[in-house]
């Protein structure tokens, strides 16, 4: 319990470290237009703020709420590159602080949220993964964001990827089991969608 405890704390310094050097990048680089661009966005796009802090959009929480089990949190990260701001982050699954494992799988929930300078490039990457998956069927979802959809084969994963202006954000459960809800997964996405 201890150790748990105890990397439960690291994986909280670590993550309010990396915030700080991602804020510190962002304000100090004045010299750099790529960095302007997002921080003194034109008016057809949203400053980051408090309220829309990419890393704070989704919780441990969350995670515990739409898998319907404790989780430790696995990884995340943040960068910026090519003109895209990219934050992705998993959670896995656990039972007496070890990982939980349905048929040899680990039940984990990834999320990927990316900024993009220029709204045609959103539209594009949004359009590109939805027609990849459109053969496997989707589910349109009209009333999400600018665009939207679901997918789910109903035994292994739930994703839904979101389009909302120059945010593109997708989120993926990996490994259905009896207690994961998809009712908190739309719940979560149509929070996370509001809030960007």
């Amino acid at each position: 319990m201890l150790i748990l405890t105890l990397k439960k704390n690291i994986f909280e310094i670590i993550k309010m470290v990396l915030m700080i050097i991602f804020f510190h990048l962002i304000f100090s680089c004045n010299n750099s237009s790529e960095t302007k661009q997002i921080v003194n966005s034109d008016s057809s796009s949203k400053q980051i703020s408090a309220k829309t802090e990419l890393n704070n959009l989704f919780s441990m929480e969350d995670a515990e709420r739409i898998l319907g089990e404790k989780v430790i949190f696995s990884d995340s990260s943040t960068n910026y590159a090519n003109g895209v701001l990219r934050y992705q982050w998993s959670y896995r699954g656990i039972v007496e602080g070890k990982l939980k494992k349905y048929n040899k799988r680990e039940a984990n929930i990834y999320g990927l949220i990316e900024l993009y300078d220029k709204l045609p490039d959103a539209e594009r990457k949004y359009t590109s993964i939805k027609t990849a998956n459109e053969y496997h069927g989707i589910e349109v979802l009209e009333d999400l964001g600018d665009e939207a959809y679901f997918h789910t084969d109903t035994v292994n994963f739930y994703f839904v990827m979101v389009r909302k202006g120059k945010y593109v954000f997708n989120m993926k459960v990996s490994k259905i089991t009896d207690k994961t809800s998809v009712l908190e997964f739309n719940s979560v996405a149509r929070r996370m969608t509001s809030q960007l």
